[in-house]
């Protein structure tokens, strides 16, 4: 009898097995996403879509400039945000999803663009990439999310463009705090204490970006085993007049890590400091979010959509998806 239980048990095993590898032969599995484009040309107006992994819109060998442009994704929960910089107007406020971008009727070219993908699955697994084709200087390298295309105040016109899906890298990661971002705790100086409201506002913006992360932070009032510690200085950074916060990365010997664009690389604490000199403080504000992303391990981004730009005349001002996956992507899920 006993071996008859057994028997049947095993047999229910089997059944099961064969049962989901079943069910999982019959799930949809992702798909990578589909591009479709289309663009509004000089003389031609808008052209036919093209449609795949890669898109070429736009021509060559003809001078004809683009004037405006919709790209749309098909696949599942993902989208994508585009912005131009256009002839006699600059940049423009960003769109997606197949909405415009761009003039008709009005002869203005279009000079430069970026792309972003969004959505659930953006991020995660796909990266955009897009190369352009400009007057006087031919096809470009290739850029991804957020990059700049094309070129601005050299009066160049986009006359073509490819668009690709890629599968994501991981760029843009540098020095790791060594004891990770399950709790982080900061300091805050008697010299930044003007600024204790803003501090504490970019830290709430990194903990409860909308998109989960494994980032915790608690204010300590002293600086004894602290992870981040935030002053304030009175002048303008040498040589650097447009710069408004620096951030410095320590060992537990207090010796500065000079390289800490490795992302092998380990620091037990930061130091920032920002100039109070700047009176803009929505500027403040963006900058010293930007200047803990660079605490807890984050590198400059090429991406216009990431508080973590590169340039200073930053597009956005809050955190963004894409910067809390590059969290994620440093720590992974340390909960």
């Amino acid at each position: 009898m006993e071996r008859l239980k057994r028997v049947v048990v095993w047999v229910c095993v089997i059944i099961s097995v064969i049962l989901v590898e079943y069910v999982n032969a019959l799930s949809p599995k992702p798909t990578q996403p589909v591009l479709v484009a289309q663009v509004h040309g000089q003389n031609y107006g808008w052209a036919n879509k093209d449609r795949g992994g890669t898109v070429t819109v736009g021509t060559t060998g003809k001078s004809l400039r683009l004037e405006a442009i919709r790209v749309w994704v098909e696949g599942r929960g993902i989208g994508v945000v585009y912005q131009t910089h256009l002839a006699g107007i600059g940049w423009v406020t960003a769109t997606g999803d197949g909405k415009m971008s761009g003039t008709t009727g009005q002869g203005r070219r279009l000079e430069a663009i970026a792309f972003n993908f969004t959505g659930s699955h953006a991020g995660s697994a796909y990266d955009i990439q897009y190369r352009a084709h400009v007057a006087g200087i031919g096809w470009q390298g290739w850029r991804s999310g957020g990059e700049v295309a094309g070129t601005t105040g050299k009066s160049r016109a986009i006359e073509a463009l490819q668009i690709r899906v890629i599968e994501r890298k991981t760029p843009d990661l540098g020095s790791k705090l060594a004891d990770g971002i399950r709790r982080v705790d900061y300091y805050i100086d008697s010299s930044a204490t003007q600024f204790v409201n803003r501090i504490n506002g970019a830290v709430h913006n990194w903990m409860y970006t909308g998109w989960d992360n494994p980032l915790y932070m608690e204010r300590l009032y002293h600086n004894q085993g602290s992870d981040i510690d935030i002053y304030s200085v009175p002048y303008v950074f040498p040589n650097r007049p447009n710069v408004v916060g620096v951030t410095g990365f320590y060992d537990n010997q207090n010796r500065q890590i000079i390289n800490y664009r490795n992302p092998n690389s380990r620091h037990d604490y930061s130091i920032i400091w920002m100039s109070s000199a700047h009176q803009n403080m929505e500027y403040f504000d963006a900058a010293i979010k930007h200047e803990l992303g660079h605490a807890f391990g984050m590198d400059h981004s090429k991406n216009l959509w990431s508080i973590m730009y590169e340039n200073q005349s930053m597009q956005v001002r809050s955190v963004q998806k894409v910067d809390s996956d590059k969290l994620i992507d440093l720590y992974g899920w340390d909960w």
